[in-house]
Formats: structure tokens, sequence, C-alpha cells
């Protein structure tokens, strides 16, 4: 028995950390980092059983090695994957008796927490409530976005199997077979370097003055602090139900634009409305914005694996005057950043190019942070609509999904505000805004918040 026990728990190298999955791996390792989250809410038959639940994730571990895999050496230069064995469930799902707490601050509790590197434990874990909201919460460095989509996607799937089933087994201990692998990290998947006007205006910014630049010109919201509790995340959930969702959308085609290029103005909107109350704040002229965008077209990884393939493509947009009429008609704005992103997507793994100047010297890097202004005001995350896989065909008279969130941490290090969007299987839209304490203060990012919220109301409004 013993014998059985110790095979069950060994591990196998897989492979090195990544360039970019080391950048989330290190600021983890600083406590700078928490992960990503992607929740779901289950609609069914019944609640959502154990033993369902354990023998629906038995089968999702038996697709994704990335979810039966651990971080050794992660205090060195050369921290590398190693491979499960076995995954014990308990260990990694939680259930939430109260019905009382409301998920945002169930996901506040969970993204205060990161993940242990060396452990005998995987890189996520799932929080259980008594709506059947699930809450996947992961380490960066096994997955992006579309990642967390990808599991709720196989786990509907999975739970309508088994559902299916008249009698259901299930165990605890999942066995993973040794044939998984990881999928390649993003640089040996594609071409990553740096093109020649990278390099130029890299080598600009360290000759012109700091003074003459756009970022000293930029609210960022407050240095990167050294505190513990900068690691608190506060979150802000808004649902935009299915037929407000499907209109937003028509209407952001007629003006040949995407929700991601909408949320961009509407945001920078927002912030400018919210700096005109703050007299301290008068003398910036430029927000920071970077939005993620996913590398699988390039690196040919599917959407429903696991990886860390993303880039970011970042803007210092002038603070407008008068940002309520800049919300009210937003479309002109929005349609020109949709052909500028799309021009830029195929340069957003140069970013990734210039990890390879620290010569794996992370730790050096981000220490260097601490005290200085952050680089970023806002970030703008948009994985998309849930995949049309079939999975609502199969869900009938079964499981389907309703109202998905996503967010993430980076709270130390990152932008002074996050707001991330995923779209539901039932064709809902899920926003959620994060802010860390210390970063802008309460009564500040909820202005923001309920301003942001006023402006899309708005702006959809228009007649198509």
């Amino acid at each position: 028995m013993d014998a059985i026990k110790e095979e069950a728990t060994s591990t196998v190298k897989s492979r090195d950390v990544g360039l970019f999955e080391k950048y989330h791996v290190v600021r983890a390792h600083l406590r700078a980092d928490t992960g990503v989250i992607m929740t779901a809410r289950y609609i069914g038959p019944k609640s959502l059983e154990q033993n369902e639940l354990y023998a629906a994730l038995g089968s999702v571990l038996q697709k994704h090695r990335a979810l039966s895999t651990q971080v050794h050496d992660a205090d060195t230069d050369r921290p590398y994957y190693v491979s499960l064995k076995s995954v014990d469930l308990s260990q990694v799902v939680h259930f939430h008796g109260s019905d009382e707490i409301s998920l945002e601050a169930v996901i506040d509790s969970y993204l205060v927490n990161r993940f242990e590197y060396g452990s005998p434990t995987p890189l996520w874990r799932l929080g259980v409530m008594t709506d059947n909201t699930l809450i996947f919460h992961y380490d960066h460095c096994i997955g992006d976005g579309q990642s967390g989509v990808a599991f709720h996607s196989d786990l509907l799937d999975a739970l309508n199997t088994v559902s299916s089933n008249s009698e259901v087994e299930s165990s605890t201990l999942v066995l993973v077979p040794d044939i998984l692998k990881l999928q390649p990290a993003l640089e040996d998947a594609m071409k990553v370097s740096l093109s020649f006007i990278k390099i130029f205006w890299l080598i600009l910014s360290m000759i012109v003055p700091a003074r003459w630049q756009k970022s000293s010109s930029t609210w960022t919201g407050n240095v990167v602090s050294r505190r513990e509790t900068s690691t608190r995340v506060r979150t802000r959930l808004w649902t935009i139900s299915p037929d407000q969702a499907d209109r937003l959308l028509k209407i952001c085609r007629a003006h040949k634009t995407t929700i991601t290029s909408f949320i961009y103005v509407i945001g920078i909107a927002a912030l400018s409305k919210l700096l005109e109350y703050e007299s301290a704040h008068w003398q910036y002229r430029h927000l920071a914005v970077v939005v993620p965008v996913s590398l699988r077209r390039f690196t040919k990884s599917p959407l429903g694996s696991f990886c860390d393939h993303v880039g970011g493509i970042s803007w210092f947009p002038l603070i407008p005057g008068g940002p309520s009429k800049v919300a009210a008609n937003p479309w002109n704005t929005a349609a020109n950043h949709t052909t500028a992103l799309r021009k830029q997507v195929p340069k957003a793994a140069e970013d990734i190019a210039l990890l390879k100047l620290l010569g794996g010297k992370y730790v050096p890097y981000f220490e260097g942070m601490f005290g200085k202004k952050r680089s970023t005001t806002l970030e703008i995350s948009n994985v998309g609509r849930f995949p049309s896989n079939g999975a609502k065909d199969k869900g009938e008279g079964g499981w389907q999904i309703e109202d998905m969130f996503f967010g993430q941490s980076n709270a130390i290090f990152g932008s002074a505000f996050k707001l991330s969007a995923v779209g539901s299987q039932n064709g809902s839209l899920g926003l959620c805004v994060n802010w860390t304490e210390g970063v802008v203060e309460e009564d500040v990012a909820q202005r923001f918040v309920d301003c942001f919220r006023e402006f899309t109301e708005n702006a959809w409004k228009v007649e198509i």
C-alpha cells in the first residue's frame, strides 16, 4: 500500500518554465501575483453533488496536463515544471456552505491567496457556492484567460455526460496518465523577436529625459508599494443581460468596431471623468492602457487548450476634455481603435522578446519597481464568448452555464484598474473590475465603477 501511495504522489520533470511563464512565476514568488479567476454559474436539474463534480473533474484532468502540474526551483533563475502522477481533489475543491456571502467577496478572498510552488498539490483550486457557481482559480503560469473558459467548457460537457449515467463512480484521488504533455512555451511555438522600430523606441526612451516622456504626465494611481497588505484585491461585478449584450454587439458591428474597443473608449471616458473630481490630478494629460491579446492564432494552440500565449498592446491616450460627450458618442473613436488594434496584433509578442534582455534576472527587475510609479492605468482583457462547441445542445435538460466572470490579480505591480470581460453560454456578458487596496482609494474606485456603468448604459441607447 505504501508503495502505491508513493507512486501516486511522485513527480516527473516536464520542461523548463518559458520566458513569459517565468514572468508570472517570479511575480508570484515575490508574493505580488495570485493568479486568474474564471467563474461560472451552472444551471441544472438539481444541486451540484460532490460525487458528480468529482467524476466530471476526473474526466477534465485526463485532458489537460496543466491541471496536474507544479513548479520547482521557483527561487532560482531556471524554474521548471513537474508532472504530478495524481491529484487529490479534496485538497483543491472547497465547498462554501453559506449562501449569505457574495460572489465578489469570495473572489476577493481567492485573489489574496497565492499558490505554493514545490508543493504536492497542483496550481489551481475550485470553489463551489450554494447556487452552483464554480470559482476556478489558477496560477497564470499554467493558463491565460481562454484557458479558464476551456476549463468550464470541458467541465460542462463532463457534467452532462456524468449526469446521463445512472450510476456515478467518483474518486477523491485522480490518477493522471503519463502521456499528457504541456503545451509549448510561447517562444517555442512562434517567432518572438524585436523589430527595428521597437529597438529604436527602446533606445530613445533611455536617452530622452523622463520629464519629456508621456509617462511623466500619465496618471497610474499610487506608486508600487512594498506593504504586504497591498495584495488585497477588491472586485465589482456586473452582468449585462443576453438581450442587452446582443444589442451592444449589433451596435458595435454596425459601427465597425468591437466590444473590446467599446470598453476601451468608455473606460478612458470614465477615468477622465473620475480625474475631473480630483484637483490633485489636474496636472496629468495621459492615461496608460494595455490590452492583452491572444496569440494562439500564431502559436497554433487550440482554443480549448491550456497555455499562456498572450501578448500586450499599449497606448497612451490623451485625457479627453468633456468625457461625458465622448462617452455619449464613442463609436468613431472605437472604430479607429479597432483598426489600430488589428494592425498591432502581429507585434504583440515583442514585449515577450524584451524579457530576453533580462538574461534570466527577473527578480532584480521586479524589485526595482518598488517605490516607483506604476506603468499602467488600465488593463482591458476580453476573452470573448463561451465556445460554441455543442455544449449548449448537450445541456438540454441537463447542465448549462450562465453568468461567467473573469478577473485577475497582479496586485502589486499591475495596473491601477483591471477591466475584464467574458461572454457566457446563455449570451450574457460578465464585466469585472479589480483594483488593489492602497493603489486607489475605495471611494475613487467606486466612482469609476459607477461612471463606467452609467456611460455604458447611455451608449447602447443609440439607434442601430
